[in-house]
């Protein structure tokens, strides 16, 4: 969002629909948690089909709700970047790409810890992705603040 303000000077925190914005997909995952913390991680781990039998058939039996929510949290975030990023690349490829490379590289850097099992990424899994968490965060702040100040990155 902050790539498309820079690029298009036009800021616009709602999805492709102007009903669906952050305070909805916020609503969305809290009630998500809220779900997975009363019934806990085994309620997560059962098959779709126990809970409704009316999908017995439908759904096979090795689908979790652990994939159905993880299917619709993918969704959601490549639905949310993908278009922000299309319209920055339309507008300026060579900015657009100058600016989503850090996150680029950090992201590349986590899929192959996890492909290679890395022993940081196997024991200390939580710090392991609270430390590239910050560094995200460094770049979308710097982006935020070019952004308020009117300066260049």
């Amino acid at each position: 969002m902050e790539m498309k303000f820079i690029l298009t000077g036009n800021l616009s925190i709602t999805g492709a629909v102007d009903e669906f914005g952050p305070v909805e997909i916020e609503l969305i995952f809290f009630i998500i948690f809220m779900i997975a913390g009363i019934f806990g991680v085994s309620g997560v781990e059962k098959p779709v089909v126990n809970s409704f039998e009316f999908l017995n058939g439908i759904v096979p039996k090795f689908v979790l709700w652990q994939h159905l929510l993880s299917s619709f949290f993918i969704f959601l975030l490549i639905f949310f970047t993908l278009e922000n990023l299309v319209k920055c690349f339309i507008i300026d490829k060579w900015v657009s790409f100058k600016l989503i490379m850090p996150s680029v590289i950090n992201i590349s850097i986590a899929i192959l810890s996890a492909y290679f099992d890395i022993y940081g990424y196997q024991n200390q899994f939580v710090l392991f992705h609270f430390l590239f968490q910050m560094c995200n965060n460094i770049v979308l702040y710097r982006l935020m603040l070019a952004n308020m100040t009117k300066s260049s990155i």
